[in-house]
């Protein structure tokens, strides 16, 4: 996973970088062979100050993308106890630090034990069709409340949770087995 994402920053940058380049390349050297140090290093400084521009905001947006991504290869052997790869941000810096606090923040209220279990993502992602309502109550806990309609049972799951809000999730049952899921919102 960690070879993935690093070749796809890689692509994205050369992307965006070699048509920036091929735009600004008359800009960064001068007309003329008799054109002065200072100026060619004034479009330099110009041509980089435009790349780390845009930089910021490929890493802004593999910010973004990282929490579906975890989410879509969480529970991977492949990448089991592999940490997902951060944007490139200098260590001690400001940004550095604003990066990794939403994440922090969001695992410490997920894995709170003072919480109930059908508040946690993580049991959540547990729950798989066809399993029994006494298998969904192992995981989650008694439900808020029930509803039959028709030949389906509902439990519906519901409160406000501290530090997410109100949340309400619903697993619903035929037969006596999940047949589909409506996720809180996390």
């Amino acid at each position: 996973m960690r070879r993935v994402a690093l070749v796809l920053i890689v692509l994205i940058v050369c992307l965006v970088a070699i048509p920036a380049l091929a735009q600004s390349g008359a800009e960064a050297v001068p007309a003329t062979r008799g054109g002065s140090l200072e100026a060619e290093v004034a479009a330099l400084k110009r041509l980089v100050a435009d790349h780390e521009r845009r930089i910021a905001a490929l890493e802004a947006a593999l910010a973004k993308l990282a929490p579906a991504a975890a989410d879509a290869t969480e529970g991977s052997s492949e990448d089991a106890g592999q940490p997902m790869i951060a944007p490139a941000t200098p260590a001690g810096s400001d940004a550095s630090a604003a990066a990794q606090a939403p994440a922090r923040d969001q695992a410490q209220a997920q894995d709170r034990a003072d919480l109930p279990p059908w508040s946690r993502e993580s049991s959540w992602k547990k729950i798989r069709i066809g399993m029994t309502e006494d298998e969904v109550l192992k995981l989650l806990g008694p439900p808020d409340s029930t509803r039959e309609i028709g030949f389906t049972r509902r439990l519906i799951y519901k409160g406000e949770v501290p530090g997410r809000g109100f949340l309400k999730g619903v697993v619903k049952l035929s037969d006596g087995a999940v047949s589909d899921l409506d996720l809180p919102d996390f």
